[in-house]
């Protein structure tokens, strides 16, 4: 991305992140997360290469691989404006060599990576990624400014890392090298619809949003602005539409609920729409949990728009989110890069509650809307046409995409591949 592009975006990718750590949440090494994936924005390819990592004694491989790949954020986002999927990474044939406190992992990986339908997407990549995963504070400070430049603070400098900078060397052994091979992704899927029949199977559309303040908690902020400028559009299309106010808390700003009912199928059906604000979702206490637990445990759409904060706000939300058995749900995260952010735990948590037998991937009920870039403000207009497409139940995820969605997020639909939906 151009430096004063990149610049301008910012401020949606989350300033305020300040103790985002580099090392992974601890989870399996075998992927049992779905990769399967479309797009009408991105070329979606299977990035696969052969690694080496350093870890502590006490990682798995898959947890410093991940660790590791981190860096591939600022790497593919400095040179192609791609984004990858770094939390779903298929590791397998790890070999371990143990030496006291730390072990040498070497092995494979493959991950689903975006890459902008307007460039050529690559066949080869070159990789320059930290070779010690238990040493990253010292390679930070070695290379912060010389091979990219931190701008939210040298823990966080795999988010601009850059080893393509001019001037950038490294010294040996202080990065594995590898050439990755990209390939159209076997399993990307195209004209595929969200469950519609699941969203409506009970005459109601309950829908879920949560706004982060984007630069200042007032009215004035763009978080605001966007909440009311969707529950005024949406209200325009109820009957006996009604929006009330709760009162504010310690962390939830504002929380107002819009009612009424929609036309749909020749009869009359409910919606309600719960809207959260909040200073930022990570940061939030037990107070936003009373509201938005039992309304995530409901919901047929959750909407989460804001700073990703590094991933902290994204991890945040998905640990907060209540899963109930067979409640089909469509989830947007509007933030910036959160593709690379969502990692196994909510499908774990899906095929759990529904079965591993009836939902192995825990896909069955849940899909995925991401963003592979750094996102910008669009005042809910994208929000706007996933909910729209609800009303109507007719519109596929690729047609939802092309309307109103910006082509410059790379956003990406993942969970959708066993979804049985036809008009």
């Amino acid at each position: 991305m151009p430096s004063v592009l990149r610049s301008s975006l910012l401020v949606a990718c989350g300033v305020a992140a300040l103790s985002v750590a580099c090392s992974a949440p601890a989870e399996p090494d075998a992927r049992d997360a779905n990769d399967a994936l479309s797009s009408s924005h991105a070329h979606l390819l299977e990035m696969t290469f052969e690694g080496e990592v350093v870890a502590r004694a006490a990682e798995t491989p898959r947890q410093a691989v991940i660790t590791q790949l981190q860096y591939l954020s600022g790497h593919l986002s400095t040179d192609g404006d791609a984004g990858a999927q770094i939390r779903q990474v298929a590791v397998v044939d790890a070999r371990e060599t143990a030496s006291g406190e730390t072990k040498t992992i070497r092995y494979k990986a493959a991950l689903p990576v975006a890459w902008p339908k307007d460039s050529q997407a690559p066949q080869s990549y070159e990789l320059v990624l930290p070779r010690d995963a238990s040493a990253l504070p010292r390679f930070n400070a070695t290379y912060d400014g010389k091979c990219g430049q931190s701008v939210y603070g040298q823990d966080r400098f795999w988010y601009d890392y850059n080893p393509r900078a001019p001037g950038c060397t490294f010294a040996d052994g202080d990065v594995m090298r590898a050439t990755a091979t990209l390939r159209p992704h076997p399993r990307t899927t195209q004209d595929r619809y969200p469950e519609y029949d699941k969203v409506w199977a009970d005459d109601k559309l309950e829908i879920v949003m949560v706004n982060g303040v984007i630069a200042s908690d007032n009215p004035s902020d763009e978080s605001y602005r966007e909440v009311d400028a969707i529950l005024s559009a949406l209200g325009s299309k109820l009957e006996n539409a009604q929006r009330t106010e709760a009162p504010q808390t310690r962390s939830v700003r504002r929380d107002q609920t819009l009612t009424g009912k929609v036309q749909i199928g020749g009869r009359l059906r409910d919606v309600v729409v719960r809207a959260i604000n909040v200073y930022e979702v990570e940061t939030s206490l037990d107070d936003f949990d009373a509201v938005y637990g039992p309304a995530s445990a409901d919901a047929d759409i959750i909407v989460y728009s804001g700073h990703s904060g590094l991933g902290r706000h994204i991890k945040s939300l998905l640990a907060r989110t209540k899963v109930k058995p067979e409640q089909y749900q469509v989830m947007y995260l509007y933030g910036c890069n959160t593709f690379e952010y969502v990692g196994t735990e909510i499908f774990r948590e899906k095929s759990a509650k529904n079965g591993e037998a009836r939902d192995p991937d825990g896909t069955k009920f849940l899909d995925v809307v991401s963003t592979a870039r750094p996102a910008y403000g669009d005042n809910g207009r994208s929000t706007l046409a996933l909910l729209d497409a609800m009303f109507d139940a007719k519109r596929s995820y690729n047609e939802i995409l092309s309307s109103a969605f910006s082509s410059m997020h790379l956003t990406v639909v993942f969970g959708e591949e066993d979804n049985a939906f036809q008009p």
